[in-house]
Order: C-alpha cells, then structure tokens, then sequence
C-alpha cells in the first residue's frame, strides 16, 4: 500500500456515500457508508498491495486507484 493509517476522500458537498475496497482480483475488502463532504477511510488493515475504491454518491461513481 502507498498509505497507512487514514486516507481522506473530500466530496464536493455533505452527501450520503457508500464507499466500496477491492483487490487487485476484484473481491470486496471493505464497505463503508456515511453522510459527510469528507470521507476518512481506514485502511492500515489492508495487506500491502494495490486496490481500488469506489466511491458512490446519488447516481455517481467515481473510481480510484488507492
């Protein structure tokens, strides 16, 4: 992982959100839901290696490559 600890996701506006964790293989890691503009998502649990989050707020979604 290129991070430990917390990493921060910002939204444009306080919003309901799910985020969603996969591994590189496309298994589910981790789901996290709120009502914020700024997500802290913990992910010191993750063994080293590459994922990807998706973030999904109203009818949007937006990948990143964590």
């Amino acid at each position: 992982n290129p991070t430990t600890g917390i990493t921060t996701i910002v939204l444009e506006k306080r919003q309901d959100y799910n985020v969603e964790v996969f591994d590189v293989l496309g298994n589910l890691v981790h789901r996290q839901n709120g009502n914020s503009n700024i997500i802290g998502l913990d992910v010191e649990f993750l063994a080293a290696g590459q994922y990807v989050v998706k973030v999904n707020n109203y009818n949007n979604f937006s990948l990143i490559k964590l």
